[in-house]
C-alpha cells in the first residue's frame, strides 16, 4: 500500500467541538484539515492500526545476525546496526529502543566485570579490602557520570 502525500496550506476553516476555529493547516485544495474532511477522516479510520503494523518485522535469523552482546565491540556494533535498521525502516523505533537499552545494560555489565577482575588482581597484589572498596566506588561513580572509567 502506498501512502498518499497531501500538501498542506492555510488554516482549516472548520470549528472545533469547543467552538473555536481549528488551527490545523488545511489540505491543499480543500476547505478543511484532514481531520475535518469527511473523506480523509474516513480513510484514516479505515486504516486502523495497519499503518503501524505494515512494516516488515525482522525474522528470527535476521535478529540473531543483527543482535550480538558477546563482547564490548560486538555490542557497540549492534547499536550501530540497529540504528541503521531503524533509519531504513527495517525495524520499529520501539523495538530498536528496547535493543539499545539492552545493549547499554550489557555494556555496563562488561564494565563492572572488568572492574571486578581488576579488583581481584589488586587483591592478589595485596590491596586491602578498604582500598578495593574505595577504588570500586570511584569506578562506579565515574560509570554513572558517563566517564571513561580509565585509570589516571
Amino acid at each position: 500500500m502506498t501512502q498518499q502525500v497531501i500538501p498542506i496550506s492555510e488554516s482549516c476553516g472548520a470549528t472545533t467541538k469547543a467552538g473555536t476555529p481549528c488551527s490545523v493547516a488545511r489540505v491543499r485544495g480543500k476547505a478543511t484539515c484532514a481531520l475535518h474532511d469527511a473523506e480523509l477522516a474516513a480513510e484514516g479510520r479505515s486504516m486502523g492500526g495497519r499503518a503501524s503494523t505494515s512494516r516488515a518485522l525482522l525474522s528470527r535469523a535476521e535478529a540473531d545476525d543483527l543482535i550480538n552482546f558477546d563482547s564490548v565491540l560486538e555490542t557497540k556494533e549492534t547499536i550501530a546496526k540497529v540504528a541503521a535498521a531503524t533509519v531504513s525502516g527495517r525495524i520499529d523505533t520501539k523495538v530498536s529502543g528496547i535493543v539499545v537499552l539492552a545493549a547499554q545494560l550489557a555494556l555496563s555489565t562488561f564494565k563492572l566485570e572488568a572492574e571486578l577482575a581488576d579488583r581481584a588482581a589488586k587483591r592478589a597484589d595485596g590491596m586491602s579490602d578498604e582500598e578495593l572498596d574505595a577504588a570500586l566506588a570511584r569506578a562506579m561513580e565515574q560509570a554513572r557520570k558517563g566517564g571513561s572509567g580509565g585509570r589516571q
